[in-house]
């Protein structure tokens, strides 16, 4: 630590508070007063944040950005690979229904046409994405 810039000063601390304090200097192999200074620091940074701070750092929000884009992009994932079982299951079942009832499959291809013309028409869509957007 440079002595160039610095202040000497008198502070009064509760014993019990600089037990503590020279108890983590000697973990962290530190001297009580860079570790006092840490602590200042952070109070101050603390307090701007808290006090005059009117943004939040750009790092913390182009992370939590790319978070929120990884966690959209495994949702839609997900959701689209549920949409799409339930399509195949669903035309299972229309086959299965049109081959019982003894409709031809040129007939079952007119009512799928239709389907597909009444979702277009109607805006659904089978991918959460298309929905949101």
């Amino acid at each position: 630590m440079s002595t160039e810039n610095t202040v000497k000063t008198t502070l009064r601390i509760d014993e019990d508070l600089m037990i503590d304090i020279a108890k983590i200097a000697k973990d962290e192999g530190a001297s009580v007063t860079s570790i006092v200074t840490s602590a200042l620091k952070f109070y101050r940074d603390y307090r701007y944040m808290s006090d005059k701070a009117s943004f939040i750092n750009e790092d913390i929000v182009k992370l939590l950005d790319s978070r929120l884009a990884l966690v959209e992009q495994r949702i839609n994932t997900k959701t689209n690979q549920v949409l799409s079982s339930t399509a195949i299951e669903l035309e299972i079942v229309s086959q299965i229904l049109a081959e019982q009832l003894e409709i031809s499959p040129a007939q079952v291809e007119i009512f799928r046409r239709k389907a597909v013309d009444f979702i277009k028409m109607n805006n659904r869509a089978f991918r959460l994405s298309e929905l949101i957007d």
